[in-house]
């Protein structure tokens, strides 16, 4: 019977979902991304080889390591959009020099002799990434929220928690093994690595099963729920603006809308507009905005002979998963049995649904 190592079957997990990023349409599939994953998966290789089949130099493989909490810094930037900023070239700089600053001082410090202190860097390194990313992912969530696009809401803030908590977790089962080599002869550190990597590709799997069909959009702020103290005729006016952008504009067939853009166009706070939204419609933004778009779709799919891929797209969704479960939700049905729906007798209980809604100022098109 053929026996793995458990870091080998990390790599070959993250190289299955390397592949399916790949072909990947939003920016989940963005070339930053697809390196650090690139890097996590040579990471979990080279680990595998050196615990498996030992004198595999230690030196390569903690030179990759630490190039990875840089690189994931850099990657979660292009997520949350930081990429298209004046500073992204700034943030490349920082990320790639920092690398380089940590590999050559691990590697000086080897070759001189000083391996503690080659060790303590690379521990401290992940350390460090480790509490920053979940302090960062903490302090920022309304700008995050604010600036992301709808569909990225949850996912870059959720990712950076994983991320700190992994770094924390990688550089707790080293500082173990380092301990166990100096002091205690080697005896527990392949369990370590075994039971670190066997943990970590269930976090992996979970998150790459979960994330996905996870409803993304009911992760607001609580402070941006409804206030009853607003001024409901304020409400009403930023809620009849609103509607009338989306409608003239067909703003939500932009993948890449955000609150903070949405609050730009209308010229009023984006917790006004949240609140506004959610005291009248009782629902939140991102849940607004797909609203219009499923409406979008429901249009398309009748009147026009495109594919429902093309139409997922076009109408701003990036994901087919979630494009098909706000269907649901708002309609009752399938894209494919809404398409076919002159074969059922009555449309009534549907459209007064999507009435509920106030989906764009335009009725749904009568059934043909």
């Amino acid at each position: 019977m053929i026996s793995l190592p458990l870091p080998i079957l990390t790599t070959i997990f993250l190289a299955i979902v390397l592949l399916r990023r790949l072909n990947s349409k939003d920016r989940w599939g963005s070339p930053l991304l697809l390196i650090t994953i690139g890097l996590y998966a040579l990471q979990s290789l080279l680990v595998g080889i050196k615990w498996t089949l030992g004198g595999f130099p230690s030196l390569i493989l903690v030179s990759v390591s630490l190039a990875i909490p840089p690189m994931t810094w850099l990657a979660l930037a292009s997520l949350i959009g930081r990429s298209k900023e004046a500073n992204a070239a700034r943030d490349m700089a920082v990320a790639l020099g920092s690398a380089a600053i940590f590999v050559v001082a691990v590697n000086i410090s080897a070759f001189l002799g000083y391996f503690v202190f080659a060790e303590a860097i690379s521990i401290g390194v992940y350390m460090i990434y480790g509490i920053g990313f979940i302090v960062i992912a903490y302090l920022s969530d309304h700008e995050w929220m604010e600036n992301q696009p709808f569909h990225m809401v949850f996912p870059a803030r959720f990712a950076s928690f994983v991320a700190g908590g992994m770094f924390l977790l990688s550089a707790t089962i080293d500082l173990i093994i380092a301990c166990d080599i100096q002091w205690n002869n080697s005896s527990i550190s392949s369990a370590l690595v075994g039971y670190g990597n066997l943990f970590m590709l269930c976090i992996l799997i979970s998150l790459f099963l979960g994330v996905g069909s996870r409803q993304i959009i009911s992760n607001v702020p609580a402070d941006l729920e409804h206030d009853p103290r607003r001024d409901d005729k304020l409400n009403q006016e930023i809620v009849d603006r609103l509607d009338k952008l989306m409608a003239d504009t067909k703003l939500f067939r932009d993948e890449s809308l955000s609150l903070d853009r949405l609050a730009r166009k209308l010229g009023e706070p984006s917790r006004q507009i949240s609140m506004a939204v959610n005291s009248l419609r009782a629902m939140n933004v991102p849940q607004y905005v797909n609203t219009f778009r499923i409406a979008d779709a429901c249009d398309l799919l009748e009147t026009t002979n495109e594919s429902i891929t093309e139409i997922i797209y076009k109408t701003g969704f990036t994901t087919k998963s979630n494009f098909h479960r706000e269907f649901q939700r708002i309609t009752g049905y399938s894209p494919g049995a809404w398409r076919k729906r002159s074969l059922v007798p009555d449309q009534k209980g549907i459209r007064a649904k999507m009435d509920r809604l106030r989906v764009a100022d335009q009725p749904l098109p009568a059934k043909g």
